[in-house]
This record gives C-alpha cells, sequence and structure tokens, in this order.
C-alpha cells in the first residue's frame, strides 16, 4: 500500500505497469490490483480507503484451494 500524496502521484504512474498490467503475473507470479490509502483525515479516506480494504480484505484473503493470500505493502523511501 502506498499512502497517497500529491507528489507521488508520478511514482505510482511508474510502477502501474508492473503490478496490474498482465506482465505482473506472467513474470512475478502476481495478480496486482492498487488500493489508495488516504490518510485517516482526508475525507476520502473513509469514501474510498476503507471500503476499498473491506472488498479485498473479504474477497482475496484465500485462493480457490483455500490457501492464504496476503496484501504487499509499498511503502515510500523516496
Amino acid at each position: 500500500m502506498i499512502e497517497f500524496d500529491e507528489e507521488l502521484d508520478h511514482n505510482v504512474e511508474s510502477i502501474l505497469p508492473y503490478l496490474l498490467i498482465g506482465g505482473s503475473r506472467d513474470s512475478y507470479r502476481v495478480d496486482g490490483h492498487l488500493i489508495a490509502v488516504y490518510p485517516i483525515t482526508d475525507e476520502r479516506y473513509e469514501l474510498i480507503t476503507v471500503p476499498s480494504m473491506a472488498y479485498w480484505q473479504t474477497f482475496f484473503m484465500n485462493d480457490r484451494q483455500d490457501n492464504p493470500r496476503g496484501f504487499i505493502e509499498l511503502i515510500n523511501s523516496i
């Protein structure tokens, strides 16, 4: 997860092809989905972040064979 920051928009755009386009599944065996994590004080947190996290936690925690899945958190180190 990348905490939303207007200045990081270009960084997020540069990694999206590795996470969301077919190559991520073929090359890295990762089926990536981006969840925007807004600061808790941002009005979009309740509107976007909370429902998105709830959806993926319910839907994505196990595969069809009941093997556990998880999240990869990307942290900005710039």
